[in-house]
């Protein structure tokens, strides 16, 4: 009986690890790979690579002889990028506010690939106040309440971030901090910390919203903190959380498989923008 148990369980344990994946021209076949994440402040740099199926062995590889249009919301040619170093195509013009653009990468043997953004408008920080308090386990730490507008009638999205400022010889150096919240806005739990919090308005859309956030108390030793809140694209978005993710479950055998999302029209990566409001709190 004990034989007979052995041997059905180690045919279900083979039998379990076989799996036959049928291979198409669309898994072989290299693709270009875009990464361009725009900004007003900004002239466009667009980084441009091959991928590799699955089943190729080789080295990931720059693409030194695309070429790479800006394309205005009129199908114009805004700029056409020069190549200058390891992939990375630049100009010379920045994009303006509330257009959108086009991209166009094509090289030999590879397919053409086309993307769209827009430079997302700039959210308004009206507020931003400080006050030290202890956790739960006497931790000391610095309670942000942080008050901006929301635009109405649109979807929008934010990225929060936090640093911590210290200027040593005239030279400012930014250290990013971990955010605590209990806002379900930001979408972490009591002890859940993140140094990048994504979030979009749609528990507030066209409101007044006000977040109150932790951080650790550095005011002993730091010069002052700055809050970001990064206006972003729903693309941008995505690609940053589904990257997070992927980041999280890599080398994990027993993780949920991510697939990080792409925008890039016929091939890969992102093509994205985003503006920045600052805010500055000295100690």
């Amino acid at each position: 009986m004990r034989k007979l148990i052995y041997i059905t369980l180690s045919i279900l344990v083979l039998s379990s690890c076989e799996k036959y994946i049928d291979f198409d021209a669309e898994i072989k076949q290299p693709k270009l790979v875009v990464n361009g994440i725009i900004n007003p402040d900004s002239t466009f740099d667009i980084h441009i690579s091959r991928s590799l199926s699955v089943i190729d062995n080789a080295d990931l590889s720059i693409v030194e002889n695309a070429t790479v249009k800006i394309l205005d919301e009129n199908g114009a040619v805004f700029e056409t990028l020069v190549y200058e170093y390891n992939g990375h195509y630049k100009g010379v013009l920045s994009p303006n506010i509330d257009e959108d653009y086009s991209i166009e990468v094509s090289a030999p043997d590879f397919t053409m690939v086309t993307a769209t953004t827009s430079i997302p408008n700039l959210v308004d920080l009206s507020n931003a106040d400080t006050l030290g308090v202890e956790d739960v386990n006497g931790y000391k730490e610095l309670q942000l309440t942080i008050t901006f507008e929301d635009l109405a009638n649109e979807s929008n999205y934010y990225m929060l971030e936090v640093f911590a400022a210290d200027i040593v010889s005239g030279q400012i150096y930014l250290n990013p901090m971990d955010i605590r919240s209990d806002d379900i806005t930001l979408g972490l739990d009591e002890n859940g910390y993140s140094a990048q919090v994504f979030f979009s308005d749609e528990l507030f859309d066209g409101q007044e919203k006000t977040l109150v956030i932790y951080v650790e108390d550095t005011r002993d030793w730091d010069d002052y903190i700055e809050i970001r809140m990064t206006s972003i694209t729903q693309d941008l978005e995505r690609y940053a959380r589904t990257l997070d993710a992927y980041d999280n479950n890599y080398g994990n055998p027993f993780a949920q498989p991510v697939q990080v999302f792409s925008n890039i029209e016929g091939g890969f990566g992102i093509f994205a923008g985003y503006q920045v409001s600052r805010k500055k709190i000295s100690f």
